[in-house]
């Protein structure tokens, strides 16, 4: 590469067109729109043609000595769209000098939201009453007790594993008025609040699923 030349990124994912626009001003793109995967031949057969000073990819692709050697030198930077990173062969990656950016927190958000909605759904019935009513079941029951689920005020709520993602959900549920969260894992965890204090205990695995509600 030249101090002139752009340098070159492959794109193995589809992406939105505002994004492809953005890196189009600062790299030579080898980017194809398609929503299907693109399997590790047809990288490596995209890497021979043309070598890239970065590839920018997601879990579903495995990098490994195999890509990063058809890769050769010029390969500077690798930008992984994943939460973890045991896709790619770290160690080769460092015996080359090639850096290496991922998602951490990516879908800790989006995977505390989704929980939420299966909470709700599983609590309410959801699916069981669209059902009843697509079946012409609504209005067809004096039973009182129809469909009426199980409530999230005052029930303890049972979370294995209280990391980033275990602890987005909790403090979504605070709002539903909760009585407590259960919680198993390799160790305890510490809360600054007696609030939380209060809220969240540590507790074994057989004990989180015998006094959860949920």
């Amino acid at each position: 590469m030249t101090s002139t030349s752009r340098p070159r990124l492959l794109i193995v994912l589809q992406i939105p067109s505002q994004f492809i626009h953005s890196l189009e001003r600062v790299f030579d793109l080898d980017y194809q729109d398609i929503p299907t995967p693109v399997s590790q031949e047809q990288i490596l057969s995209r890497i021979r043609a043309h070598p890239p000073d970065a590839i920018f990819f997601m879990a579903n692709t495995r990098i490994d000595q195999e890509i990063l050697s058809a890769a050769g030198d010029k390969l500077k930077m690798l930008a992984a769209c994943s939460v973890g990173y045991n896709h790619i062969d770290i160690k080769e990656c460092e015996k080359r000098g090639i850096r290496i950016g991922y998602t951490p927190g990516v879908l800790t958000d989006t995977t505390a939201d989704l929980a939420i909605a299966l909470l709700l759904a599983t609590s309410r019935r959801i699916a069981e009453a669209m059902r009843a009513v697509r079946n012409g079941e609504w209005g067809t029951s004096c039973n009182a007790m129809w469909m009426c689920g199980k409530p999230l005020i005052n029930s303890t709520i049972g979370i294995v594993g209280l990391g980033r993602i275990g602890l987005a959900i909790a403090r979504r549920l605070q709002p539903f008025s909760i009585k407590r969260v259960l919680y198993s894992g390799t160790r305890e965890k510490y809360f600054d609040s007696d609030n939380d204090k209060k809220l969240f205990k540590f507790v074994s695995f057989e004990e989180l699923l015998h006094e959860s509600d949920f």
